[in-house]
């Protein structure tokens, strides 16, 4: 350089030709060839992200890999792309090295980071979106009231009121009115009235015209998930589109392309929750709910906005929740009334316990184990709920025909004859009898010693327990009488 600067060196002259001979160096065409000779790389294809080399003498050439990646200062190829296996990439040399590397087909996708949202929290009750520049923002941010005065939108969901409609709209992507104040169910609702198919959403148009529609446009990012039909797809909602545009349903397999065993393709989820790719580690979120109002009521008692909210719930705290019904729970869900009482709600979610009034007028005498004789066993309930004192049937019949009547070797006297125990469901409680044996409860114990011959002696309880639990002497013969 100093020959050709006439023995002075000019250094932005250095700087200039270092660059520019870095660049033919690693330029795709760094060799000019004569008119005689036929460019070998002229007809040769190179997959997946090799380039074209020819040989010294320029006779032959061969596919080769890129082996570095000089950073050519601030032009586009050497800013971040997001390649189509929906990886990040520092620029587009780097992907043709990766995918030279595996072998495989990546092209470029996007330019920038394949989900630029990744990286960005933003405060509640904002959602990270992307602009027309793919740079990304926090929006929706409105805070709705509590207060329920319920609006019908234009896809024939109800909404708690007008500010969490606006909120799904925003959130959604989609544009949404009121249609009419109140809940859809309370007037005329056009799409009630039609069936879409799968993936389609409901829309009534300004004249009150209901039709199916797919989803619309998804945003410019990668996200990629595989379908249970083998397909990569960039992001959930490109298949549920997909799934709408082709008529057909398609689920989600696993978060990550297809093919790739990927972190997520064995990882699992508890609680509701699905596994997504985060800086190539499996992680578990949980859903994200619409806004629309149509409750349902949980096995724990309490009112959510939707289905959804309610799997939301079971992902976030990690609590098993299932679906009682659709509709707000009515307050008697947890409730627990004794004395045969009868829960009643005032359809606000308030409930109480209620004794049973009218009883059918049926001649069905039973007697309570309180010694009194009922008209029937609703008769009976009713005293029961009345009292706060828990009565159950002795037996069918009038109680009068147990009096005088004793009864022996376990056996009671039900309508004036002594039968033995059959019903001995209630007390878990082990005891050991007489005999040495060791009986469920007392009851089985006094069924046993009923059905034993009458020469047999009565069994007796020795204590309550195993009779394994203790040495105990068994009693003689006499002491077992109670004669």
């Amino acid at each position: 350089i100093s020959h050709i600067l006439g023995g002075k060196i000019n250094i932005e002259a250095y700087i200039f030709l270092s660059v520019f001979t870095l660049i033919i160096e690693t330029s795709m065409c760094c060799y000019i060839f004569p008119t005689e000779t036929t460019d070998p790389c002229r007809d040769k294809k190179c997959p997946y992200g090799a380039r074209c080399v020819p040989s010294m003498d320029g006779l032959s050439a061969n596919c080769e890999c890129p082996t570095r990646c000089p950073a050519y200062g601030d032009y586009t190829g050497s800013k971040p792309v997001c390649g189509s296996d929906g990886m990040d990439y520092r620029d587009q040399c780097e992907l043709r090295k990766a995918a030279c590397a595996a072998n495989k087909d990546v092209t470029v996708r996007f330019h920038g980071k394949c989900d630029p949202c990744e990286s960005v929290t933003c405060p509640q009750p904002e959602v990270c979106q992307l602009d027309d520049d793919r740079n990304p923002i926090c929006r929706c941010g409105d805070t709705c009231s509590l207060e329920f005065t319920p609006v019908c939108g234009s896809d024939g969901k109800t909404y708690h009121n007008e500010c969490s409609l606006r909120q799904e709209a925003c959130k959604s992507r989609k544009t949404l009115r009121i249609i009419y104040r109140g809940k859809c169910s309370s007037g005329v609702n056009p799409c009630a009235q039609i069936r879409c198919q799968t993936g389609e959403e409901c829309n009534i148009d300004k004249f009150g015209i209901a039709r199916c529609e797919c989803p619309p446009q998804c945003e410019p990012v990668m996200r990629p998930v595989c379908g249970q039909d083998g397909r990569t797809y960039e992001s959930l909602c490109e298949l549920k589109r997909a799934s709408c545009l082709h008529k057909k349903a398609i689920e989600v397999k696993y978060s990550g392309t297809c093919g790739a065993m990927g972190p997520c393709s064995t990882h699992e989820c508890d609680f509701g929750a699905k596994c997504v790719e985060r800086g190539g580690q499996p992680v578990c979120e949980c859903p994200v709910c619409p806004a629309e109002f149509d409750p349902v009521c949980g096995s724990d008692g309490i009112s959510y906005g939707n289905e959804c909210k309610l799997r939301l719930e079971t992902c976030q705290h990690h609590r098993d929740i299932a679906l009682l019904y659709k509709g707000l729970c009515n307050g008697c869900e947890n409730k627990k009334c004794d004395h045969y009482a009868i829960c009643e709600s005032d359809g606000n979610g308030n409930a109480r316990c209620v004794c049973p009034e009218a009883c059918v007028e049926v001649q069905s005498l039973v007697c309570g184990t309180d010694g009194i004789t009922y008209k029937n066993e609703c008769e009976m309930r009713v005293s029961s709920c009345r009292s706060k004192q828990f009565i159950m049937v002795a037996y069918n019949g009038d109680c009068d025909l147990c009096q005088g009547v004793v009864c022996q070797w376990g056996a009671r006297c039900e309508a004036g004859e002594c039968v033995c125990p059959t019903n001995c469901v209630g007390s878990a409680e082990p005891v050991c009898a007489s005999n040495m044996i060791t009986y469920p409860n007392e009851c089985e114990m006094q069924r046993a010693s009923c059905k034993q011959p009458v020469e047999t002696p009565p069994l007796t309880v020795i204590f309550y327990g195993d009779c394994r639990e203790k040495n105990v002497v068994p009693p003689t013969l006499q002491s077992s009488w109670n004669f």
